[in-house]
């Protein structure tokens, strides 16, 4: 069973020497740009959902309905992360290979 996507990344050789070219200044300043506005995007969905989240929460009977929508929308960005370092390090998840 293949439990990974591809074979890591060769730590030994600079990025250039295997295939991956360098990000020029503009394709950086454009992935903090899509860093901030996902981090904008993220933090209105956070906001405008939280009331909701809460309410149906206090209607299910939780102690401490703040904690839902919270848990739920920290886990996003925290999942996502988790998955970029995974392809990152050659290593897919086991349904998708």
């Amino acid at each position: 069973m293949k439990w990974f996507s591809g074979s890591p990344r060769d730590r030994t050789k600079p990025a250039a020497d295997i295939g991956v070219p360098p990000l020029s200044k503009w394709e950086r300043r454009a992935s903090a740009l899509i860093a901030f506005g996902g981090a904008a995007v993220g933090g209105l969905g956070f906001y405008a959902s939280f009331d909701a989240v809460s309410a149906k929460a206090v209607e299910w009977g939780f102690d401490e309905p703040w904690v839902l929508p919270t848990v739920i929308d920290s886990a996003i960005p925290v999942f996502t992360g988790a998955y970029l370092l995974l392809i990152r390090m050659g290593m897919g998840l086991a349904w998708r290979g």
